[in-house]
């Protein structure tokens, strides 16, 4: 699950923008609009303190290559999101990419490990229509 999720989620962060193009502050609205959507389809099922239990676990565990990421974090999950674009903004476009990209992957990866991976990929599929398409399309183009 992880490769190909880092690799969809890497697509989806710079789609419509060829990745020379690519600049940070569209690819941290980017991640807001991804990590926003992934809260609203798991806050309903883990709570709003299981979110934010899940959010700061995740972005401890991605410090050591993106120290700026934990302190963009808040409470709240909108506020984590804006938290993250600013932050993300600020980057250059491959840290910015790599940091969400990273940030996104863990938190699928601890839900997994918490509620199951079947239902973890039902909330991801709910949350992000379209992603495994996505990584379709641009597994053909890799080969």
């Amino acid at each position: 699950m992880s490769e190909s999720l880092e690799r969809a989620l890497r697509a989806r962060l710079t789609e419509g923008r060829g990745s020379s193009s690519s600049d940070a502050v569209a690819i941290a609205a980017s991640g807001r609009q991804l990590l926003t959507q992934l809260a609203a389809v798991a806050t309903p099922l883990i709570g709003d303190g299981g979110w934010r239990a899940l959010l700061a676990r995740a972005a401890h565990l991605v410090r050591r290559e993106h120290a700026w990421l934990l302190m963009s974090l808040a409470d709240d999950p909108e506020a984590s999101a804006a938290a993250l674009e600013r932050g993300a903004g600020r980057q250059d476009p491959g840290t910015a990419a790599d940091a969400v990209v990273a940030l996104l992957s863990t938190i699928t990866r601890l839900c997994a490990l918490f509620i199951g991976e079947q239902v973890t990929i039902f909330l991801m599929r709910h949350a992000w229509p379209g992603l495994e398409s996505q990584d379709r399309s641009q597994e053909s183009l890799d080969e």
